[in-house]
């Protein structure tokens, strides 16, 4: 009778990957936690902007339950703000029969906010899994979790998912069009090129600066015939998509967006074509998580480096732990 071989140390792939589930699961519970704390225990009337944008939703109830269909893409200017896209308003229909729709929005904001942060953890994945060997593959799941805790306790992130703003909507989309456009290998592949599409436009929808974060992942797809084709086919389905919308809108809110772009100068916020508003960002993300900023965008852009060197021809071959090559994932 042969006699089992004993038990060998547990595979550290499968204890990263459960590590990543758990603290995933964790966070979903905690982030449940604070938003019931948050309804349960906030008493102050909502701000000037999201009050705007609970009664641009208002309006597009009004509009579904008379019958009035044109008025449900045909978006009227507010005081103060230009005409918003209407996805993240239409999502809030159904809040605002609650006795305080603006704290019920934190539930609809944490749908958001999950898929933001579990958008970014898979192009984290997918970033540090195409530069890494495959004996060293549990670095990607090291790297996913990272970038899940970060983004979903980001203090600007958790201060929007508590006020209804579109903008936690356009973060979600515009994560989630990068990720997909990694997945589909720079627009080598149709099926994922096409789900880049929808969710572009889903970004439009949500909020009309979407193309400021959109064009640099977009333009991956111009480097050769076929990432063009497929670029035009992610581009049709998210015009598909928003095109109707702006359509009917782009007249009444492009004066207004440009307006407002230009408000801030007054306020003593940098002009809207100055070095300092460009850089607004880059110092938000150094406020919010300090040098480990920067530690992330260099690990980034190594990870991207050694990713593009091993998909040039002639370049490091992938290996498995047992040192046979493999042949490049399609």
């Amino acid at each position: 009778m042969a006699v089992a071989p004993p038990a060998g140390p547990p595979d550290r792939l499968i204890l990263f990957r459960r590590a990543f589930f758990a603290a995933a699961a964790a966070l979903v519970f905690a982030q449940l936690y604070w938003s019931w704390q948050w309804i349960r225990t906030e008493r102050r009337p909502p701000a000037w902007d999201p009050a705007v944008h609970l009664g641009t939703g208002l309006d597009y109830r009004e509009a579904l339950m008379d019958g009035r269909w044109f008025d449900l893409i045909l978006t009227q200017a507010r005081p103060g703000h230009a005409p918003y896209p209407p996805f993240y308003h239409y999502s809030l229909i159904p809040l605002l029969s609650a006795d305080r729709p603006d704290l019920a929005v934190a539930g609809l904001n944490l749908a958001y906010l999950l898929i933001f942060s579990g958008a970014g953890a898979w192009l984290a994945w997918r970033i540090s899994e195409d530069s890494a060997a495959e004996s060293e593959r549990r670095r990607s799941w090291a790297a996913a979790g990272t970038a899940l805790l970060a983004l979903s306790l980001s203090p600007v992130l958790l201060g929007f998912h508590r006020q209804a703003f579109p903008d936690l909507a356009l973060a979600a989309w515009v994560t989630a069009s990068y990720a997909l456009i990694l997945h589909s290998q720079a627009f080598r592949r149709r099926g994922p090129a096409l789900l880049v599409g929808l969710c572009c436009g889903l970004a439009f929808l949500s909020k009309w600066s979407a193309g400021v974060y959109l064009l640099p992942g977009l333009a991956a797809g111009l480097f050769d015939r076929e990432r063009r084709k497929n670029l035009l086919a992610a581009c049709l389905a998210a015009a598909v998509l928003a095109g109707p919308w702006y359509l009917f809108n782009i007249w009444s809110a492009a004066p207004r967006v440009l307006h407002s772009a230009m408000l801030g100068s007054s306020e003593g916020d940098p002009s809207l074509w100055t070095g300092a508003n460009w850089l607004f960002y880059p110092r938000l993300l150094r406020r919010c998580f300090g040098p480990g900023f920067l530690l992330m965008a260099a690990g980034a852009a190594l990870s991207l480096r050694r990713a593009a060197a091993r998909a040039r021809p002639g370049g490091p071959p992938r290996r498995g732990s047992s040192g046979n090559e493999l042949e490049p994932r399609h």
